[in-house]
């Protein structure tokens, strides 16, 4: 009789694990659940793969796990029916519905779009053991839990991780960071079966509590609701709160509402530039208009800010250098003109681009192409309940502005536009305080996050059956942003 030869990962499907399926709290994230099984069971990463992964995983001769087998969010590398048996219950489904629910609220069918690659916690969950979807969320910025600040960042070695379970290496345990410290208190060695079957309840003063309890119809005014994701929201306290805000009308005294009716404002008559077709003139309309706002702004810095720096930019212009540094004035125009129009090195002051391509949607600033192109996706998706565009969209045949709705695109480009612009300024004008003396000229890379100026803003889009107004609201001004542009920075070239 042949004998069998049992490998270590035929032994580890063999085995009974300490489990209680109390230890579970709702929108518990899949890195916690996964640390709590290593931990009463002083497994490491490696066995929980085995123990846990698809059959493709669990055949894998050394252990060698890339990225996309460690993800958290929908465990696509984890076996439902192990998990089941292992458990007590498939955790692969109820976090995946609750992630899904999240997503289609807010009608973002992208993980990246609404939660961080970077693992995010709060201190005090992270002591006890419990780690939650909430604090992945970028749309808060203070744990529900306990209304504190959440980390990125190791308290010891200031590292940051990958929310990934095989973001560390596989020989460190449970709720360690590679660098040896460990985040669980120690307190919770002998504790943990009474601390974890405890409830733990999000704080009265959560939004997120608002948020779980909307109506059907907030639900769906919030699903019709567009904002900034591309820029960096957490300087702020919780961003889904001023969502809320929107949805249930209550609005504060700062809170600034725009309303555009597209029926009583569409523009029909247009005229058409010679070589352009009709179906393409709603593209080369937006293109024109979204110039003209450029022009504008430029026209005002020039004329606020730029009266004493004329001879500074010509200066600037014909590369005429000056042994005490550049006039930041004319530095920050020529790098914002060159990022802009699209210039490269960004530095050039060439001339508005002339050039438009009929055939695609062109939102004028390159730099800007692909946010801007994010906002008109959220409303092709309200308007027509239609799916995201994919990223291999052609151009020619899925972008095209129509004349009844032309009226509204350039309303709701021509808004978020001026905001970027003005943002981009302020951001050169701080590198220019530091660079311009130094004279050191940025060619191709952008030194600045980009939109780290610009107010968070939210649009409230209308489907193609309703007569409401498209709302647009805003949390500050953009003359505000425009007048706070400092007007008193030391130019090398001027005399006193």
């Amino acid at each position: 009789m042949r004998m069998k030869v049992y490998s270590e990962k035929d032994i580890n499907l063999q085995k009974k694990y300490t489990w209680d399926s109390r230890w579970v709290q709702p929108y518990e994230s899949a890195w916690s659940i996964f640390n709590k099984f290593m931990y009463v069971n002083s497994m490491s990463r490696n066995q929980v793969m085995y123990t846990l992964g698809v059959r493709s995983v669990r055949n894998k001769q050394t252990a060698s796990w890339s990225k996309s087998e460690g993800d958290l969010y929908f465990l696509e590398s984890f076996d439902p029916t192990l998990i089941q048996t292992h458990l007590g219950t498939n955790y692969k489904k109820l976090v995946n519905a609750e992630l899904c629910y999240l997503l289609a609220v807010l009608y973002k069918p992208s993980i990246e779009n609404l939660f961080f690659s970077n693992f995010r916690y709060c201190h005090q969950c992270l002591s006890q053991g419990f780690h939650s979807i909430f604090h992945q969320f970028k749309l808060i910025n203070l744990c529900p839990y306990h209304d504190s600040v959440l980390s990125f960042i190791c308290p010891s070695c200031s590292r940051v991780s990958e929310y990934n379970f095989l973001n560390n290496s596989s020989k460190v345990s449970a709720y360690t960071c590679i660098c040896g410290h460990q985040y669980i208190s120690k307190a919770i060695l002998y504790e943990f079966p009474k601390r974890w079957s405890q409830p733990i309840s999000l704080s009265n003063k959560s939004s997120i509590n608002k948020f779980l309890t909307l109506s059907s119809e907030e639900i769906t005014r919030l699903r019709h609701m567009s904002y900034p994701v591309y820029r960096d929201l957490t300087p702020l306290a919780n961003p889904i709160e001023l969502l809320i805000d929107v949805v249930k009308k209550q609005y504060s005294e700062n809170h600034i509402i725009f309303q555009h009716n597209p029926k009583k404002n569409s523009t029909i008559n247009i005229h058409r530039p010679l070589g352009v077709s009709k179906d393409t003139l709603g593209n080369v309309s937006l293109t024109l208009s979204l110039r003209s706002t450029y022009k504008s702004i430029s026209r005002h810095l020039r004329h606020k800010y730029f009266k004493k720096h004329k001879q500074c930019i010509a200066n600037f212009r014909l590369n005429r250098y000056e042994n005490n540094g550049y006039c930041p004035y004319a530095y920050a125009f020529a790098h914002w003109t060159g990022q802009i129009e699209g210039n490269y090195p960004l530095f050039e002051m060439r001339g508005n681009r002339k050039t438009i391509n009929a055939d695609m949607l062109d939102f004028f600033s390159p730099k800007d192409q692909l946010n801007l192109e994010s906002i008109f996706n959220d409303w092709i998706d309200i308007k027509y309940d239609k799916k995201r565009i994919p990223h291999s969209y052609n151009y020619k045949n899925s972008f095209s502005i129509n004349l009844d709705n032309l009226s509204t695109s350039k309303w709701v480009f021509n808004k978020v536009y001026a905001y970027m612009l003005v943002s981009h300024f302020h951001n050169w004008l701080e590198v220019a305080k530091i660079e311009a003396r130094k004279e050191v000229l940025y060619t191709y890379q952008i030194p600045f996050v980009k939109y780290s100026k610009m107010p968070f803003y939210s649009y409230v889009f209308t489907d193609h059956r309703s007569r409401s107004n498209c709302e647009f609201h805003l949390w500050s001004d953009v003359n505000i942003l425009l007048k706070s542009i400092p007007n008193n920075l030391e130019c090398p070239h001027q005399i006193s």
